[in-house]
């Protein structure tokens, strides 16, 4: 035993690992419910002890080396964060030498919503409701929504209604809906609702359903494809727009145009026979339609990216050449004139992207007064809080827009014209941050 103190002493004794006889082995499988689906990649413990594993692609994992007795082992996964939920611990009793298997799960959907809603519900004979609200072309989750459930009789009476908003995600639950009825489920989100959706509760379930609203409409792009040098039309180009099946051969004067684009980030891949195949990018706003104008060259030499030339509102005259622009002509006023009855409603109406009219009060400094807010989504106020956008008429801009744009005749109005936040920085400093709409009357163009 000499050498064993000599080790102890110098501080290099280690722990011999545990015979059979003083240990076991514990496998199993890590499932989750709310995919019904293994989980892979899970790092399972056996707590109070060093003895930790990965479970493989099929969520399956094998523990040896356990000391005996009664071990809880539990697991660590990122869908667990994604769930907002703790993993639990099944108890273990390990024998010596034996092999133990047990069953690591997350709860069912089911089971998570009844569980978060426990605390919400009054009484046990409830049912929840859970899912998320988005946008229909996007996807992308809206928060602040309200959701209604409504109950409907036989005949289509309304009896009760049951509402609650959507977090950050988009996603929404309700609890305290009751069992065993035909209800009606609707989204909304500013001027913008969902499709109803009939739903019936069956008693000791839940309800899990996502609701889309008609946000965002789609845009398109229209080019040109040129030889850089000589500025002539080049025909039969392809242009592909990358990540989708969408492509298109220009025609014999160059031009191509794409439809039915979603807003966001597009590529754009030019291949022609004899020039550098070239990528640029652009970006769709929501009902917009975009020109661009590409010119390739012969040698494969990097260049930067397209020159947007014109971008308007989808149907709409193209105006501001190089600036992102939304404009509203004569023509276009004069058709909205019968279905409106003052300067909010034809604002409301031009359907600028970006842009909402809303009924607001406003803080004169001297208390708070009724008002119109045109504000620009990127810089939206919240609450009674009005981010109201700049306004000149006739070049001069309004000391008061929220209360002056109501005396205003639309019958008088030529042109209106939405600057956005970011361009209305640029063209107009400070008082451009809220974005700038500009008016000409008949009597000033």
């Amino acid at each position: 035993m000499k050498w064993a103190a000599r080790l102890a002493s110098a501080g290099l004794l280690f722990t011999l690992p545990l015979s059979a006889q003083d240990s076991g082995t514990i496998t199993g499988t890590v499932f989750d419910s709310t995919t019904m689906a293994a989980l892979p990649g899970a790092r399972v413990a056996v707590m109070g002890t060093a003895v930790m594993v990965e479970a493989d692609a099929a969520g399956r994992f094998t523990l040896p080396g356990v000391p005996v007795g009664v071990h809880p082992v539990t697991f660590f996964h990122p869908r667990l964060q994604e769930l907002g939920i703790s993993a639990s611990s099944s108890p273990v009793e390990v024998t010596p030498g034996g092999t133990h298997a047990v069953q690591l799960t997350i709860p069912s959907e089911v089971t998570l919503l009844r569980a978060w809603c426990a605390v919400e519900a009054q009484g046990a004979n409830y049912v929840p409701a859970a899912g998320f609200v988005r946008d229909s072309i996007t996807g992308v989750g809206l928060p602040r929504s309200t959701v209604t459930f409504s109950v409907i009789a036989f005949d289509g009476t309304l009896l009760q209604t049951y509402t609650g908003r959507t977090e950050e995600s988009g996603y929404y639950r309700l609890c305290n809906l009751p069992p065993g009825g035909q209800m009606r489920a609707v989204a909304t989100f500013g001027r913008s609702a969902s499709a109803p959706v009939e739903i019936r509760t069956d008693e000791g379930g839940a309800v899990f359903r996502d609701l889309e609203l008609v946000l965002t409409s789609i845009g398109e792009i229209r080019g040109k494809v040129t030889d850089d040098a000589s500025g002539e039309p080049l025909a039969g180009a392809r242009i592909r727009i990358l990540g989708t099946e969408s492509q298109q051969l220009t025609d014999e004067d160059g031009e191509f145009f794409v439809t039915d684009l979603p807003p966001g980030l597009h590529l754009l891949e030019t291949e022609y026979v004899g020039y550098a195949t070239q990528i640029d990018s652009v970006t769709i706003f929501s009902d917009e339609a975009v020109l661009v104008q590409i010119p390739l060259n012969t040698n494969p030499i990097e260049i930067e990216g397209m020159t947007v030339t014109a971008r308007a509102r989808v149907g709409d005259p193209l105006t501001d050449l190089g600036r992102r622009t939304d404009v509203l002509l004569r023509p276009q006023v004069d058709a909205l004139m019968p279905r409106v009855r003052n300067m909010s409603d034809l604002i409301s109406a031009a359907g600028f992207p970006g842009l909402s009219v809303r009924e607001a009060y406003i803080d004169s400094g001297a208390g708070l007064y009724p008002g119109v807010c045109v504000e620009h989504n990127r810089v939206r106020g919240g609450g009674m809080g009005c981010a109201m956008i700049t306004v000149f008429v006739d070049g001069m801009r309004l000391p008061d827009p929220a209360s002056l744009l109501n005396e205003m005749n639309p019958v008088n109005v030529e042109t209106v014209q939405l600057i956005s936040p970011s361009d209305a920085a640029l063209r107009y400093g400070n008082q451009g941050a809220n974005g700038v709409l500009l008016i000409t009357t008949r009597r000033g163009r």
